[in-house]
């Protein structure tokens, strides 16, 4: 799996992005808590080595927005895009 957080600065600076997660699956004992880094300049591999096709993804903790320019922090968390890879 692929994690990438926004990559226009200004958004990604202003608002909150995950930083621990636990991603969990149907299959009995799959539990896996991962730290994401704060940037915005490359994908983040996680190997999640798990042949389920239901996964589930907690946001345990986030990076805190920033103000930029005199424009207030967003509110919100951001994610611009997640990837799996596997067998069909």
């Amino acid at each position: 799996m692929t994690y990438e957080n926004i990559e226009d600065s200004k958004s990604f600076k202003r608002n909150f992005k995950p930083r621990d997660i636990l991603i969990t699956s149907e299959e009995e004992g799959f539990s896996i808590e991962y730290e994401l880094e704060n940037q915005n300049t490359s994908s983040q591999w996680i190997d999640l080595n798990t042949s389920s096709s239901v996964i589930t993804i907690q946001i345990l903790s986030a990076y805190p927005g920033e103000e930029v320019n005199g424009a207030e922090p967003f509110l919100e968390c951001s994610i611009q895009e997640i990837t799996f890879y596997g067998r069909g």
